[in-house]
């Protein structure tokens, strides 16, 4: 069994740089970065689908309780008895 060599700096930056390109094309940048480390981050995706269902489903149904509402009326007379009729229209 061999012993792992010990890299150089520029060894170790070189290895780093590499594997720096490979995530970068994965769709990462780096936030920061040192001789022998490097932090990257990939923003989440925006699905504008996903977003337009989202909204109507939370939209839709406020609309439609607007548009569906109706409103109440009570219809009061007094004849010509004095009897009081009520009728309530909904």
């Amino acid at each position: 069994m061999t012993q792992a060599e010990i890299k150089t700096l520029e060894e170790r930056k070189e290895l780093l740089n590499k594997e720096i390109v490979e995530w970068v094309n994965k769709g990462f940048y780096i936030v920061n970065q040192t001789d022998t480390t490097a932090q990257l981050q990939k923003d989440k995706d925006f699905s504008c689908l996903l977003f337009i269902l989202l909204t109507a489903l939370i939209l839709l149904p406020g609309i439609l309780y607007l548009l569906m509402r109706k409103d109440k009326h009570a219809y009061v007379n007094v004849d010509e008895y004095g009897n009081v009729n009520v009728k309530i229209d909904y």
